[in-house]
């Protein structure tokens, strides 16, 4: 997935991608910023890291990358994206009503 930002974009896998936008979302609608080390390929094509920031006032989108070669996965990084997202939508003070739902439905 390509993700376009303030300062110009990244290749990453469909899945990390997908998890970073939704984190995105939930920063954004708590006006809240974080920087995220994600999985990328780099110019060369090589697998790197990049580190993004988003959140409220750091605009992101995504897009399908297509015949771009393999597909980046990283579990580790993939549920931590996850576990961030529902931490800004439930705040640990809040009842928590997300139960064991998926945010990458």
């Amino acid at each position: 997935m390509h993700i376009f930002h303030t300062s110009g974009s990244i290749l990453t896998g469909s899945d990390l991608g997908e998890a970073l936008l939704l984190y995105a979302n939930a920063l954004t609608t708590q006006r809240h910023k974080d920087t995220v080390d994600m999985l990328v390929v780099d110019e060369r094509g090589r697998t790197s890291h990049a580190a993004v920031v988003i959140g409220y006032g750091s605009p992101v989108a995504g897009f399908p990358a297509k015949g771009t070669g393999r597909e980046l996965v990283d579990p580790d990084r993939l549920d931590a994206l996850c576990r961030r997202t529902r931490d800004e939508l439930m705040p640990a003070s809040s009842p928590s009503q997300m139960g064991e739902r998926t945010l990458l439905d």
